[in-house]
């Protein structure tokens, strides 16, 4: 689970390593909700130990920012995620 919040608090060309990796909050948080959805299950999908992205809710809350509730398989076993994400 911790590497998949690490995943998602990565924004779009900050990591050194990788500047592909992260999630344009900045620019796509209002504008473009289904470019966000597919970058936010990217960033599911592609951290380190998740094999399934096995279900995937997104919605804007109050707070302008997404809650995120995900649920996905690492090995034999099923972990759920809720968080709040954006800029």
């Amino acid at each position: 689970v911790q590497h998949v919040e690490t995943g998602l608090m990565i924004l779009l060309g900050d990591w050194v390593l990788d500047s592909t990796q992260g999630v344009d909050y900045i620019l796509g948080l209002r504008k473009y909700p289904e470019i966000m959805r597919s970058q936010i299950k990217n960033a599911i999908k592609t951290a380190h130990g998740v094999d399934a992205l096995t279900s995937f809710s997104m919605t804007f809350n109050e707070n302008q920012k997404y809650e995120v509730k995900a649920t996905f398989q690492s090995g034999n076993q099923y972990y759920s995620l809720q968080k709040e994400v954006g800029a």
